[in-house]
Parts: C-alpha cells; structure tokens; sequence
C-alpha cells in the first residue's frame, strides 16, 4: 500500500496484517508516515497504490458503517471538554448506535465502557478537571461504545507522565486481549513490550513488523532505543529489502494474507482494485458484527467486555 500527497511519496510499500485480539504498535521517527498510516486505515485518505482491507472490506465500500467498524483516537481530545464524562458518553452513544437502540441499552454501552475503562469513578466529573490520562481514556471510551472490531490511536501517550503512560497501555493491551484489535502509535520504547506485535515505518516504508523482542537482533542493535539511532542514518530502502526477504515478513505478513478464515479487521497489500460492491445495510452490518464477536468469542473462550 502507498500513498502520495501531489509530488510527495508520504507512504511506499506498506503491508500488514493484523488480528483479533492484537495489540500492534505503529514505530517510528518522526515524519515516517505513522499518522498518515492511520489515516488511510480509517478511511480519511485514499491509497494511491493498493488498498486497506477491514474484514474483506474498504473503508469507502463499508459507507456509513464504518464509523461502527473503526474506532479511531485522534491526538487532539474529540469530546466537549464542559461536559460530565457519563453525559458526553451518552450523547455520543445516541449519535453512534443504530437508531432503534433502547435506552436502557444505551445506558447499560456507557456503564460498560465506564467500567473497561476505569472511570466509573469519574462519571460524574466535568472532563476539563480530569487528568491527561483520564481525559485520554474517555476519548478512548468514546470509540468504544460500539464496540468496533478495529480501534485506532494516534500517540495516546502523547504529554503523559511514565506513570499514566504504562497505565493506559495496560488499559489498551486489556482492550486488545477482549477481542478488539488495536493500533497505537508511538514513537516511545518504553513499555513496547506489552505490545504483541509492532510495525516500524522509517522513511514512508516498512522495514520491520514482528515481536517487539526481535526488532533489536533485526537490526544488529542491543535495545529498541538503539533501532531509532540505526534509521536515523537514513537507510530505510535498505532496511525494507532486508525485511522483505526475511523470514519475520513470511511468518507475520505473506502466510498471514491466506489465513481467510480469521475473523479479523485484515490490513495488507493488495495489487489489483476488486469490483465495486454494495454500501452494506446498518442491518447487515449489526449481523456481520455480532457474527463477528461470537468468532472472537470463541477463540478466545470468553465474552469480550
């Protein structure tokens, strides 16, 4: 996947695939395409070359729905910073959930996220007063109530102390592990090990996607730290040749594009363009997404929060 901006190639040669229940954090220097990698995923830019596939579908075919397949989490807040957190749930959640939802269902979606997210203490709190973690975790609760298969974040640790940022990529990784798979990205190293997988761009490509643990020896380095000081030597072209032919890209990339039976929001490559289909019903859509939590449920053995 590929994307450019006028002259700028901002985004060459992109492919992953991510599933049910992983957590996959997004790595890189500053200006590498993180961002602008989210941005396609959630639909708001179009690839130039290849496609974003989320459960065999892309963002533009998912049509109205898609807000209900992809959570995503901007840097900046997107709630109403006078509003008591419980009230701005609600309203969110009326303006989000199909229109036939009970209020009661409504109300039972905002507790439930309350309590995933470790605010019910705070329900009643205007969000201007609570802390940056707290008023991330809203934010984050806020793309929660519909429960999307797919959630992204751009930087959520972003101003955080080390305190709050472990905190909330506990909280995220406990998102994942209920049956949600979740991108965060980050330019931070520090608690990269509760990620289960990351993908790190450098210079607008890939050059590596796997366990956290195994990026150091990829790149001839003894930490995560120390990889930053190997891309900033400005060899991304190089890196990616050398991750496309390793065994890490066929284990987590290639065999991973013919794992059809996986219920899972599939980001990867593709070459051709499909066929157009049909903007899905929001009836269809609740159904694929109930089919859709019920596959997680079982793999996992349990009821995702």
């Amino acid at each position: 996947m590929g994307y450019r901006a006028g002259l700028h190639r901002l985004l060459t040669d992109v492919s992953f695939t991510a599933l049910p229940g992983e957590f996959v954090g997004v790595l890189g220097p500053s200006g590498a395409g993180k961002s602008t990698l989210l941005n396609l995923i959630c639909g708001r830019l179009q690839p130039s070359k290849g496609r974003v596939l989320v459960s065999g579908r892309t963002p533009r075919e998912l049509g109205e729905a898609r807000a209900r397949w992809i959570g995503h989490v901007p840097q900046d807040d997107i709630v109403h910073p006078t509003l008591r957190v419980q009230r701005a749930l609600y309203y969110a959640a009326q303006l989000r959930l199909p229109p036939k939802t009970r209020p009661e269902a409504v109300t039972r979606r905002v507790h439930g996220v309350l309590a995933l997210l470790s605010l019910s203490d705070r329900a009643r709190a205007r969000i201007h007063s609570l802390s940056g973690g707290e008023r991330k975790r809203v934010n984050v609760a806020v793309e929660l109530l519909c429960r999307p298969p797919l959630v992204l974040l751009d930087e959520p640790t972003t101003g955080l102390d080390p305190a709050l940022e472990e905190q909330l990529m506990a909280t995220l990784r406990r998102i994942a592990q209920s049956g949600h798979t979740v991108l965060a990205t980050t330019h931070v190293t520090l608690n990269a090990d509760l990620f289960d997988l990351v993908l790190i761009l450098a210079g607008g490509t890939s050059v590596y996607y796997g366990p956290p643990e195994r990026a150091p020896r990829f790149f001839g380095v003894g930490s995560l730290p120390e990889v930053y000081r190997e891309l900033s030597r400005d060899r991304p072209g190089q890196w990616h040749k050398k991750f496309r032919h390793s065994e890490l890209f066929q284990q987590y990339v290639a065999d991973r594009w013919d794992e059809r039976d996986q219920p899972a929001p599939r980001v990867a490559e593709a070459g051709q363009s499909r066929k157009a289909v049909p903007e899905p019903t929001a009836e269809e859509i609740e159904t694929e997404l109930e089919q859709l939590r019920a596959r997680v449920r079982a793999k996992k053995g349990g009821e995702p929060q």
